[in-house]
């Protein structure tokens, strides 16, 4: 496990621990460290909930995507600095709803929420988050339609959302794929499957195994 003592590394920029066999849970004395900008925890055995108190960090990346976190969405997300860039908890067990907050992030430029078991709708004010290049909400359990603020993003070119139960029509994407500078990856199905028509997708990605590939 990670040792409580870290709290006491005050001038720590970079912790660096991804590809591990890393278990128990992230000591809450991370967040007392107020140096700490990146926090890189990927591919571990990490259990239990993100620490809220990491909010009190100056972080700018994490990247907790390929463990077993459980708990609320919500409660991670509202407790994170408003400087981060890189949000990453694909890959482990969290649930709840995205809260509305998400679009207060104004330097946001990677999110990674796919492959947990979050539901609810998928809040339009993603769209606040003009800074936003890649966004990965695949294999959750989002219902409705895919905010149309989404669209808008001027710098987005990463989309993921297959393996959720969307509805509704697809056309503005479409419009954004068809516009050189737009999106260049947009996955709205599982390969093998049709989770929403979306003629303009040009890959799709499995369930089963974390692979996408080109249609």
């Amino acid at each position: 496990p990670i040792p409580s003592e870290i709290g006491r590394c005050q001038n720590l920029l970079f912790l660096w621990l991804d590809n591990n066999t890393i278990v128990e849970s992230i000591p809450t004395e991370l967040g007392s460290i107020t140096s700490l900008e990146y926090l890189w925890v990927r591919n571990n055995r990490l259990t239990g909930t993100i620490p809220v108190e990491l909010g009190n960090s100056p972080l700018r990346q994490v990247d907790f995507d390929a463990n077993y976190f459980t708990g609320d969405i919500g409660a991670v997300i509202d407790s994170l600095p408003r400087s981060l860039e890189v949000l990453g908890v694909g890959g482990n067990q969290l649930r709840g709803t995205i809260p509305t907050s998400i679009g207060s992030f104004s330097n946001l430029i990677d999110i990674d929420l796919g492959r947990n078991d979050m539901n609810g709708t998928i809040p339009s004010q993603f769209g606040n988050a003009t800074t936003l290049e890649a966004l990965r909400l695949g294999e959750n359990n989002f219902v409705g339609t895919l905010p149309t603020s989404i669209a808008s993003l001027p710098n987005l070119s990463l989309l993921h959302v297959y393996g959720n139960d969307l509805t509704g029509s697809l056309d503005e994407f479409c419009t954004v794929w068809n516009d050189p500078l737009g999106l260049k990856i947009f996955a709205a199905n599982s390969c093998g499957g049709s989770d929403i028509e979306c003629p303009c997708c040009n890959v799709c990605c499995s369930i089963d195994i974390f692979e996408c590939r080109v249609i």
